[in-house]
């Protein structure tokens, strides 16, 4: 297979009904594509898709958005789970209003604000026994 330049002035496509021609010299040399309709990205292994009807970019199982430089932080579903996987420096922080409310990092989370949960199950050697919690 041969690679190099095509140059031309017109590109012609035969459609069977009325021959289409697009002139090249018109086209912006800044100007990206546009498509109308779904949009198929074929990936290697996972597809993603922008479907117009939904107005929606939706990844297959496994297709994973990556963010940062090496893909440090990845956000993709296997089937099974939603995984947010942050393999970057720092930590994963969730945001309200620019408020950090959740924490992730090496060593466990933090919660700023109130946490609210229906129990609390404690792993590991350690036993912690609340008696009762009251209202001050």
């Amino acid at each position: 297979m041969a690679y190099g330049d095509l140059k031309c002035n017109n590109l012609i496509y035969e459609t069977g009904s009325g021959d289409v021609t697009i002139a090249i010299n018109t086209i912006p040399p800044t100007a990206g594509p546009t498509f109308t309709g779904d949009v198929t990205l074929t990936g290697a292994s996972y597809n993603v898709v922008f479907d117009a009807s939904d107005n929606a970019l939706e990844f297959a199982d496994n297709a994973k958005a990556t963010f940062g430089t090496g893909g440090d932080l990845e956000i993709y579903h296997n089937a099974s789970n939603s995984i947010i996987n942050d393999s970057g420096t720092g930590d994963l922080q969730i945001q309200t209003g620019g408020n950090t409310k959740l924490t992730v990092a090496s060593t466990g989370i933090n919660v700023t604000g109130t946490a609210e949960v229906d129990g609390v199950d404690i792993a590991g050697p350690y036993k912690q026994t609340v008696v009762a919690i009251t209202q001050s």
